[in-house]
């Protein structure tokens, strides 16, 4: 292609791509308006106590703008807890990278949890709080994986250092559904505690601390 004619061309798609460009933007604000503001509203208000109407009133957009992101609230609620656990999962994990030593990769990851339920509470309540609805027909349910945590104490079981009748899954689970429940008690002013001794109690009452093997 002539050098003429190729920057004559690449001209002409300039605006087009500035347009694109503004128009992804806008697309993806309108999102994140909605994400936040459902955030808010089914943190408070649950489910059936939201609608399309409010949670689009409450971003600053219109209701077709809502669906043109979202079927409906139930769609939405999926999309925010989707993002919640997606944030979440990607702060545990760089805060179990960044620390050396069992007690410190638990405080890490405990700190990490209170941290991120102070910083998006409403995100966190509608995650971990109010009972989620059944997921629909071909849709798996949503729920946050404690793959790591179980690895890690099936290896301290193999290791001699965590008791013989101690269920790694079961631990995991159980204690991931222990420090969820104690700080959306903390959020909700339930619990007198500063940040601190919030971290440090969750902290030694983990499995991997205070199961060790019988001797």
């Amino acid at each position: 292609m002539p050098e003429a004619l190729s920057a004559s061309t690449a001209k002409k798609r300039d605006p087009v791509r500035k347009m694109a460009d503004r128009r992804a933007k806008s697309h993806q604000a309108a999102r994140a308006k909605l994400l936040s503001a459902g955030a808010t509203l089914l943190a408070h208000h649950g489910l059936e106590g939201a609608n399309s109407n409010q949670i689009a009133k409450a971003a600053g957009v219109g209701v077709g703008t809502f669906y043109a992101h979202f079927e409906d609230k139930h769609a939405l609620h999926r999309a925010i807890v989707g993002r919640a656990f997606e944030h979440l999962q990607a702060r545990l994990a760089a805060a179990a990278a960044g620390a050396a030593g069992l007690e410190d990769q638990v405080r890490a990851l405990v700190a990490g949890l209170c941290d991120f339920a102070a910083e998006y509470p409403d995100f966190f309540r509608v995650a971990f709080g109010r009972p989620a609805p059944l997921a629909r027909p071909g849709e798996p349910a949503l729920t946050f994986s404690t793959r790591g945590v179980e690895q890690r104490l099936a290896e301290l079981k193999r290791e001699g250092r965590l008791a013989a009748g101690i269920d790694p899954a079961v631990a995991a689970r159980g204690a991931f559904a222990m420090q969820t429940s104690v700080v959306l008690q903390w959020l909700d002013g339930k619990l007198a505690v500063d940040r601190s001794a919030l971290v440090e109690t969750l902290t030694r009452l983990h499995p991997a601390l205070c199961a060790p093997s019988a001797s």
